[in-house]
């Protein structure tokens, strides 16, 4: 069913939107639990059995976080690596770790993915020289400014970073894999943002939309060769995503929001992503948190508090921020 709203509705709607998350949260809980008990188990013994010895795997923004952390897990099943990211002595520390954790070979790449799809296309060519079992599309930046304020520079950086360069790798490793006749896996950390925008994320909720709804599509056409897409909406990770943010003139945010590091562990979400390749799933949810989970929910049954609970929540960030211009 679908519930509209007009302004003399919102007070009934709102309490409606407390039962919704009252349940939803309830949902969360047991979710939380069940993702919570996969990262305590570990890999089992038939989820081992899915992935060979000298898998080539191919692993995007490697330098950190969740790439770095899926990487390990890649590496103790004896992986051949290729790790790309732009900071060449990251890599070279997260090369180290993967032979040490039993990766058969692990080889540094470098990739920018905010260069031209022309620039990383030698790039894209070098990785797939030997062919790919598996890549993680995993490298992305966030946004931080009002959407009206973004210049087009910053919208062209974030798409081209989360999006242009990911779809472009994305379907020439699917090409291959059906060139090869490689029933391969293609894996994507997208975000909840997927599914609703939110205020000073306009940049980075688009991105992700374009992300989803792109790899959905890819999806649709190279199932019959055997390949799957895992889709990964992770919520907010304790990573370096909010520093490294593109702010509305295109500059770095080099904050780290209260959300961001309150986040759950890049350990535990790339543990979830990993099983969820190997079981082919189509689409996970991580760690999504309440709040997410209520607003995703929102979006299909009552956008119109959805929009209302969000201008709310712009309306308090405008006054935050003018508070603290005058302080």
């Amino acid at each position: 069913f679908l519930i509209r709203t007009r302004r003399r509705q919102h007070q009934p709607m709102i309490i409606f939107s407390f039962c919704l998350t009252y349940v939803t949260s309830f949902s969360a809980s047991i979710s939380r639990s069940v993702l919570s008990t996969k990262v305590k188990m570990g890999m089992t013994q038939s989820t081992q059995s899915r992935m060979d010895e000298r898998w080539k795997v191919w692993v995007t923004g490697a330098s950190s976080g969740v790439g770095e952390q899926f990487a390990y897990l890649c590496a103790k099943r004896g992986a051949v690596l290729i790790l790309s990211a732009r900071r060449v002595e990251k890599l070279e520390a997260v090369a180290r770790e993967c032979l040490s954790l039993g990766a058969f070979e692990a080889r540094i790449l470098p990739l920018d993915q905010s260069a031209s799809v022309e620039m990383i296309s030698p790039i894209i060519d070098t990785a797939l020289k030997d062919g790919l079992d598996m890549v993680l599309l995993n490298g992305g930046v966030s946004t931080r400014g009002r959407a009206i304020e973004t210049e087009a520079k910053a919208l062209e950086q974030v798409m081209q970073i989360n999006f242009l360069s990911q779809a472009e790798i994305g379907r020439r490793v699917a090409a291959d894999m059906i060139n090869r006749g490689i029933q391969g896996r293609l894996v994507v950390t997208s975000s909840v943002q997927a599914f609703f925008g939110l205020p000073s994320r306009s940049g980075y909720a688009a991105s992700k939309h374009a992300l989803r709804a792109y790899f959905d599509s890819l999806r649709s056409e190279i199932t019959e060769h055997g390949i799957s897409v895992t889709v990964a909406a992770p919520g907010y990770i304790a990573t370096e995503l909010s520093q490294n943010a593109i702010t509305a003139d295109g500059t770095k945010y080099g904050q780290t929001d209260e959300t961001t590091a309150k986040g759950a562990s890049p350990v535990d979400v790339a543990s979830v992503i990993f099983n969820a390749a190997e079981r082919r799933d189509s689409e996970v949810f991580v760690f999504p948190g309440i709040s997410a989970l209520a607003a995703s929910f929102l979006r299909t049954l009552a956008p119109s508090l959805l929009f209302y609970l969000t201008h709310k929540r712009a309306l308090k960030e405008q006054e935050t921020k003018l508070h603290n211009k005058d302080d």
